[in-house]
């Protein structure tokens, strides 16, 4: 008998109580066994996708309000009754305009009707229709004794492996889980490794596991032994991400693929150590043992922690997948691609990773798109070899526009922006009797592009798509706006209300403006539309009115005349940076506002008074744009929040461990401490109990220096695995050179500055570019403090006695931070910014590093082409670029000491060495003349 999958049966088909029904039906039903009645069936409703629907049927359930099938999904219990009878949804009486549906339903044939073989080809009736009795009981045992169940042993015992945050849920848009895809074989060894974990991760004597024989045989039969589970034990357990990750270097004894899996599954996995890993993925998916199931799940994870901490290996996943995964696993060579199945299958499959390779990236998320776009390349390009060519979804057509929307301007772009008048809306003006000829089709950007290709698909506009329109540089009336570079928030995958997409278009129109009384007048315009106020609306209007207006750097024309490529890199364009535009100078081109600016406080206060709270995103920007220390600190304080209660009270009855507020909270807490805190002297540690809570307040809001101490506290009681909260100390400190700091004090910051990372490391994290930045930077004050104040300060000739350590240390941090170190050379670097690489040899240079100089340029000129891309991402980049070679001379040729040149300086053949391998590189503009140089050292002074 076929399988019948359907909402409600008629009345009339239900009088027979011994109507008969397949096995297979009845299983698929339900979570309940149906209770007949006569007139009518009693059930738990069921899920019915459209694409399990006939052609007929489906037209004929479109009928049926939206609002009806809601409310009949969501109840515990239904009986439909077509006769006149009694009918309820879960308990209550139907509504008139229901019972009347309710008659109509009674004419319904079988909405749909499938072989059985043709529904289980798609999928198990688990996922579609909620688990039935037999899929129930599947899953209970697989959470006993699959990957789950080892987790929820590891769960017990560390907090190394928390649930997974909504990041990865959302982009998980997988049928299966990657809890479930372990091969069926693998499940006793699960299990043992479950059951050794449990034993001696909870013993606090040393532990005493026994093999039974049964166990001893199954590790036999699959070439391990009782040290393997050990090792696998050992591996899981570790606190560092690196030496958990030591145990899958190439050439030992391959662990199960369920331990990688499983180790995947950790909150957090270290640069170094995701770069094993991905060499060890590469290894297992070209052995061809595993199925493209596993291969997705282990690639998914992988993607998950390289947007973490490694967005430039997403490129090498999206290969992985395309030149790996799809082509060497066992069930794709058996099944082949022709049949429909499977090119459903790899549709949905590769929309997916398109959206997967869009997600917000945690380091420098516009910078990332480069790397993101070119993810999505392979995987275009894989869609379009296939034949049929696979299909773009609604989702990877967002994705994709996603990416695009945060990429650089074109030239095309830059020349729409540049013909916008100066008034509101920034309707085109054009310039001269050239510029006629450019349309409206000439203005639309490579994002909006994306969009019209997804009309041309037949994909409709819905809040998402209209909401990147905004930011792309078209309103949804029509009229112009300013086109952002921006990361847009990972989209929605359910519909939102009406009044939340029009919140979500308002607060796009607030950020698509270039100045202040711009986006006040919109904001303004948004009240008056009557729309329910809005926390986004807020924050969007709080971002534009309280940014510091955009600085232009002023290069000098010789320093772009000498890079080819850098003439294009034109002056910022609105929309180029978060930054705000300066109002027009034209009294004509100002935009009318009903009402003046408002101060931060009173924005607040209109806030407060529409009854909307701020969110943590708002207080985290409050801290940053602050210009009061006791004006925020009451905003804070009158915040119904025990979480920033917590954070400024910071009770030491409470030994929490987690952070009492969200991380980015955290971080702009500690920037804000620092910020108007001065470093002058070692930080201690603060201890409430003996400072007391009301002598704390008062301190905190008196003592530039308590603050310093307290932010310190904080960090080391928390001791986050969020890089920007130890970044914001790290700068925070090094910045309290502008206020004066006395010179020994610049020793300290490096000293303390070295420490932060050592404690950094406790907790699995390794510096990043932007940290090794400051390092260089904090190396470089204190050594040039340390020469003027050796006379008399026995820090200062500490530090230059150990000048070798130190410039050893620094190109250590350097070649790990770029892995240059590593022995593989199958996974890309990661390749710093210009301004990293400057601050980079500024650090030798004034520790007369000539070894490491030429190290340095030996490795940039070898990379020259991903150097050149990293700084081609950034306005400006290439000049910096510029400034770092010009550097790179100073510094080999003359000490330049307090401007003047002085008598150190490299070796002369190691300068001819260095000489060469620039000018070997055209596009940077030949070695740098003297002339440069000169204009630089003043530049510097």
């Amino acid at each position: 008998m076929p399988f019948i999958p359907f909402l409600a049966l008629p009345g009339s088909l239900c009088r027979n109580r011994a109507l008969p029904f397949s096995s297979t039906t009845c299983r698929c039903l339900g979570r309940s066994a149906y209770s007949y009645a006569p007139d009518g069936i009693n059930y738990f409703p069921t899920r019915l996708p459209r694409s399990f629907l006939c052609s007929s049927s489906a037209r004929q359930l479109a009928t049926i309000p939206k609002r009806f099938l809601a409310r009949v999904s969501n109840s515990n219990s239904v009986v439909l009754n077509g006769q006149g009878g009694t009918s309820s949804i879960g308990g209550k009486e139907l509504l008139s305009e229901e019972r009347n549906l309710v008659k109509e339903i009674d004419a319904f044939p079988v909405l749909a009707a499938l072989p059985d073989e043709q529904f289980h080809s798609y999928g198990n009736a688990q996922h579609i229709f909620g688990p039935s009795r037999q899929k129930t009981g599947e899953a209970k045992e697989s959470r006993e004794s699959g990957i789950a169940l080892v987790l929820q042993i590891l769960r017990r015992h560390t907090r190394l492996y928390e649930p997974f945050n909504d990041d990865i849920q959302r982009n998980r848009r997988s049928r299966d889980s990657p809890l479930w895809n372990v091969p069926q074989k693998e499940k006793p060894l699960c299990s043992l490794l479950g059951r050794y974990i449990d034993i001696t991760a909870s013993s606090s004597a040393p532990p005493v596991f026994e093999f039974t024989t049964e166990e001893l045989t199954l590790l036999r039969s699959r070439g391990y032994d009782g040290q393997s589970v050990e090792q696998w034990a050992s591996s899981l357990l570790n606190r560092n991400s690196y030496s958990a990750s030591a145990f899958f270097c190439p050439g030992d004894r391959k662990p199960p693929i369920f331990v990688l899996l499983i180790l995947l599954q950790r909150t957090h996995v270290g640069y170094s150590a995701l770069r094993m890993l991905l060499e060890y993925a590469q290894t297992m998916i070209h052995t061809k043992e595993v199925g493209l199931k596993i291969n997705k799940d282990m690639l998914t994870l992988l993607l998950y922690h390289a947007r973490r901490e490694w967005p430039e290996s997403l490129p090498f996943i999206a290969d992985l997948l395309t030149e790996g995964a799809l082509y060497t696993s066992t069930d794709v060579q058996e099944a082949g691609f022709g049949s429909a199945q499977y090119v459903s299958e790899l549709t949905a499959l590769c929309n997916n990773f398109l959206v997967q390779f869009s997600g917000t990236v945690r380091l420098h998320p516009v910078l990332s798109s480069i790397h993101q776009a070119k993810a999505q390349f392979h995987v275009l390009r894989y869609m379009d070899s296939k034949t049929p060519a696979l299909t773009v979804t609604r989702d990877g057509f967002r994705a994709i526009a996603k990416v695009q929307a945060a990429h650089r301007k074109t030239i095309q772009e830059n020349e729409w922006t540049q013909l916008k008048a100066g008034s509101w809306p920034p309707w085109k003006a054009n310039r001269t009797a050239m510029d006629e000829e450019m349309d409206s089709e000439h203005g639309i950007s490579r994002a909006g592009q994306i969009i019209k290709r997804m009309h041309e698909a037949g994909y409709t506009n819905r809040t998402w798509e209209r909401v990147l329109q905004i930011h792309a540089g078209w309103d949804t009336d029509g009229s112009p706006t300013v086109q952002q570079r921006t990361a847009l928030p990972d989209f929605p995958f359910r519909s939102t209300s009406r009044i939340q997409a029009q919140t979500l278009e308002w607060a796009a129109r607030i950020r698509a403006t270039r100045t202040q009384r711009e986006a006040w007048a919109c904001f303004l315009a948004y009240e008056a539309s009557g729309i329910p106020p809005n926390h986004r609306v807020y924050y969007a209007i709080f971002e534009r009115i309280f940014r510091r207006e955009v600085q232009s750097t002023k290069w000098h024309p010789n320093v772009k005349q000498r890079i080819p490529f850098a003439a294009s890199d034109g002056a910022l364009q609105p929309g180029d940076s978060k930054e705000i535009w300066p109002e027009p100078s034209s009294t004509q081109d100002l935009t009318y506002i009903k009402e003046p600016l408002p101060s931060c406080e009173q924005l607040i206060d209109r806030m407060m008074r529409k009854g909307v709270q701020p969110s943590s995103r708002l207080l985290a920007f409050i801290l940053d744009i602050s210009r009061d220390f006791r004006t925020t600190i009451r905003i804070l304080t009158a915040q119904q929040d025990t979480g920033l209660q917590r954070l400024l009270d910071m009770d030491q009855a409470d030994r929490a461990e987690k952070l009492p507020v969200p991380s980015y909270l955290f971080a702009a807490f500690i920037r804000f401490l620092c910020r108007f805190g001065r470093f002058t002297k070692y930080p201690e540690h603060v201890d409430l109990n003996m400072v007391g809570k009301m002598a704390h307040k008062d301190q905190l809001e008196s003592s530039q220096q308590y603050r310093i101490e307290y932010a310190y506290t904080l960090l080391l009681r928390y001791r986050p695995q969020y890089r920007p909260a130890w970044t914001a100390y790290m700068a925070g400190i090094l910045n309290s050179r502008k206020k004066k700091t006395t010179g020994p004090m610049a020793i300290a910051v490096y000293r303390i500055i070295w420490d932060l990372v050592a404690q950094m490391d406790k907790v699995d994290l390794e510096p990043d570019e932007e940290q090794f930045q400051i390092l260089c930077n904090a190396l470089e004050y204190a050594i040039r403090t340390a020469a003027f104040t050796q006379q008399t300060n026995g820090s200062a000739r500490w530090l230059l006695a150990r000048r070798e350590a130190c410039a050893r240390n620094t190109r250590l941090l350097f070649s790990a931070l770029v892995g240059f170190n590593s022995s593989a050379t199958l996974t890309p670097l990661r390749i710093p910014g210009p301004a990293v690489l400057h601050a980079y040899v500024r650090a030798l240079g004034v520790l007369h590093d000539y070894e490491g100089l030429y190290s340095f340029s030996s490795w940039i000129t070898s990379h020259y082409v991903e150097v050149t891309a990293r700084a081609n991402t950034q306005h400006s980049g290439l000049v910096m670029l510029r400034r770092t070679l010009t550097a790179l001379r100073m510094y080999l040729e003359l000490s330049w000491e307090n401007g003047q040149p002085g008598n150190i300086s490299a070796p002369a053949d190691l300068i001819e060495l260095v000489k060469k391998q620039v000018n070997d590189v055209p596009s940077w503009g030949g070695w740098p003349t003297e002339y440069e140089v000169q204009l630089y050292v003043n530049q510097s002074n």
